[in-house]
């Protein structure tokens, strides 16, 4: 099923065709079709619902004439990532700004998505040789800066590390620390201090993993 999940602190907006899937299940969701609010103010309509409810879930035929109006009014900029993977089935993660996260970064003009995920993964991480296996997602995290949102679409990749390396974390982009970490750790240790995007993506990386 086709929906776009977005992403603001720990605050999210699914738009989707209807409600069979994880996110419309969750009681927690404020479900809502909002027609009348497809017009230019439709973004600031949303956001000022989410100033009394976390997450919401829009549904209905015209979900996608609503998701053009809510994405007018902001600036897209594309990134790369990776979640790395070791010969012990370890993921790579990185501690910045005190939370974990997973290595990822802005394209650079020239630059293919795939080329960027690479460059980032290995400048975060100071890894030098890691290879792209497959395709994952995308997400979408929308941020403000300078009074102005941003949407941040990053196209995600699985990575493999074969051989011990070094890790150096990039200290000037504000990374303190880079760990491998198995399952148990993740559950124990990521989920409960990380981006509510970041658990979405993991989720989907290992769903992904047990179908294959």
């Amino acid at each position: 099923m086709q929906k776009y999940v977005f992403f603001f602190n720990n605050h999210f907006i699914c738009f989707t065709p209807s409600l069979f899937d994880k996110y419309s299940q969750d009681n927690r969701c404020e479900k809502v079709i909002y027609p009348e609010l497809v017009n230019n103010d439709t973004f600031n309509s949303f956001f000022s619902v989410l100033n009394r409810q976390n997450w919401i879930v829009v549904y209905g035929s015209e979900f996608k004439k609503i998701l053009k109006y809510f994405l007018k009014n902001i600036e897209i900029v594309r990134a790369g990532g990776g979640v790395v993977v070791n010969q012990m089935d370890m993921i790579l993660f990185i501690y910045r700004n005190h939370k974990w996260d997973l290595p990822k970064g802005k394209a650079e003009q020239g630059e293919n998505i795939r080329e960027t995920s690479l460059r980032e993964v290995k400048e975060e991480c100071g890894l030098q040789r890691i290879e792209i296996n497959k395709y994952i997602c995308r997400t979408y995290h929308i941020y403000q800066y300078e009074n102005k949102f941003i949407l941040k679409k990053t196209y995600w990749f699985e990575m493999s590390s074969k051989i011990a390396q070094e890790l150096k974390p990039q200290e000037e982009e504000g990374i303190t620390k880079v760990e491998w970490m198995n399952r148990e750790q993740i559950n124990s240790k990521v989920y409960e201090n990380t981006y509510e995007n970041i658990r979405h993506l993991i989720d989907t990386y290992f769903d992904k993993t047990k179908k294959a």
